[in-house]
């Protein structure tokens, strides 16, 4: 039975198998990261003005300044029902990716570098975030296989899988961190009529310049890049073993 038919007549078994992974990488993710988005918000929801007083100058000040204040539980605040959403949210995602990887790579044999020319306009305005770390975390994992002597092992290794997710959160967090500052100001607005090109414009003119479209940089992008790191680790490992177990 050659490689593709054994694929196929597995397919059922690997899409179970890639959405427990998701779940698990979902929930010991979300549950490590969650202090780091409690600070983000924080940082994103405060008002700077020329002259206004922050009260948060620092991703550790932050940390330290809740944690006095509101418990050391304040840094979890809002998680069950974060962890319901990153669970599903992973499950779907991360097997609903793979099914369409491997689809592709029938037709595509060579190389993932055709996934830079995946990101079209509507895919941008859907899922930007999602587009761009894909396409970085597997072009990474692509570069570094393709200098490793041994290829096979290089993508089982969770040390590579780790790096590269971290490499490609955060540079997919800082291509669309605008787009996530300006998305918790209207979140949390009492205007009727608010919209994004004013948001940002106020921003803009009141909070800083262009400074203010990147607020909580720092612990937006720690948060994005371990998330990743720690998503793409735990998935790529949690799959590896279930395989190894349902063979």
């Amino acid at each position: 039975m050659t490689d593709e038919k054994k694929l196929n007549s597995n397919n059922n078994k690997r899409v179970g198998v890639e959405f427990i992974s998701g779940s698990l990488s979902g929930a010991v993710t979300r549950f490590f990261v969650a202090p780091l988005d409690v600070v983000k918000i924080r940082f994103q929801l405060q008002n700077t003005t020329k002259t206004g007083n922050k009260l948060y100058t620092g991703v550790f000040q932050a940390l330290t300044k809740v944690t006095k204040e509101e418990g050391f539980r304040a840094l979890w605040k809002g998680n069950l029902s974060a962890e319901l959403l990153w669970i599903s949210y992973a499950a779907v995602q991360f097997s609903t990716y793979t099914q369409i990887l491997a689809l592709i790579d029938k037709n595509y044999r060579g190389g993932h570098s055709f996934l830079f020319n995946g990101i079209t306009s509507s895919f941008l305005q859907i899922v930007p975030q999602m587009a761009f770390q894909f396409t970085f975390y597997e072009s990474f994992k692509y570069i570094l296989v393709n200098y490793s002597n041994d290829k096979n092992q290089a993508l089982k290794n969770p040390f590579n899988q780790f790096f590269c997710g971290l490499l490609s959160g955060a540079f997919s967090k800082f291509l669309v961190l605008p787009f996530d500052v300006v998305k918790k100001r209207l979140q949390v607005s009492n205007k009727a009529k608010y919209s994004i090109i004013q948001c940002m414009s106020d921003l803009y003119k009141n909070e800083g310049g262009i400074k203010s479209l990147f607020k909580g940089g720092v612990p937006s992008i720690m948060k994005a890049g371990l998330a990743a790191a720690l998503s793409f680790t735990f998935f790529e490992q949690s799959k590896l073993f279930f395989l190894k177990i349902f063979k």
